[in-house]
Parts: structure tokens; sequence; C-alpha cells
């Protein structure tokens, strides 16, 4: 397991729970999944807007190294309502992101933090980095699929 493992758990319930701009997202309670997949499942919903949503921000340790992604289930009672328009939209990578892909076993759209900003996290130690770069990809990714709520 990464040496970052623990410290960036803590940073995105963190990072969950600052307000993006016209959206408003809550840690959601409940169990965390066990090693090497963990996170935190959240509620976000458009500010005013009637459809809520619980999509995961985590971060999988592979043998690869880390991943660390922002996902949105398929299946009713998740992302259901933004899950098809965004997979027809066929995302593109952002600037914080790689290209996203559905990880059809589990039914979810994956936004991978792109490379760059996952060795940054890896590589600098002050944790006010840490946070902006983590609060800069949920954003970017919140605004994306924000769109499809």
């Amino acid at each position: 397991m990464t040496a970052l493992y623990s410290s960036v758990i803590r940073l995105i319930e963190r990072t969950i729970q600052s307000p993006v701009e016209g959206f408003s997202s809550a840690v959601f309670p409940g169990r965390d999944a066990d090693w090497p997949r963990q996170g935190k499942y959240f509620s976000l919903q458009k500010d005013s807007g009637p459809i809520i949503i619980y999509p995961w921000f985590g971060m999988y340790d592979t043998a690869m190294g880390p991943s660390i992604y922002i996902g949105f289930h398929g299946r009713a009672g998740w992302c259901e309502p933004v899950y098809e328009p965004a997979v027809a939209a066929k995302p593109a990578a952002g600037k914080n992101y790689r290209k996203p892909y559905v990880d059809v076993l589990r039914q979810e759209l994956c936004f991978p933090m792109n490379e760059e900003q996952l060795a940054k996290l890896e590589t600098v130690t002050q944790m006010l980095i840490h946070e902006k770069i983590l609060s800069d990809y949920f954003i970017e990714v919140i605004n994306y699929m924000g769109q499809f709520l």
C-alpha cells in the first residue's frame, strides 16, 4: 500500500464537504470499502435542483500503483439519471483527469485523475498542495457531470 493512501482518504472527505459553486455535496454515511479500494460515497445535487445522485470518490491501490477516481454508478438509486447521458456524450480527458472509461463489471463511469496530478500528490509533501490538487480535480469532474443533472 502506498504511503499516500491514508492521508488522501481524509483529504477526499474534506474535498467532498467543500462547496463547489452551483452544487451541494456531502459525505454519504455508511461503511467504507476495504483496502485496496477506499473512499467515500457522497450526495451531489445542483443548487435548488430536484435530482440527487450518489457518486464515489476514492483511491484504488493497484499493483501498478494508486489510482484516484470519481465514479458514477449506472444502477438505480445511485447515479442513474446522469449515467447514460454522460456515457453517450463520450467525455474526453480534462485538465485534471484522464479520458473517462466505463467499468463494465461495476457499471460505473470512472474519471481517473491524470498521471501528472497523481505524481504531484506522491512527490509533494505540503498538505495545502494536496488539498488544491484534489479540489481542482473534484471541481472539474463535478462541473462536467453537472451538465447532466
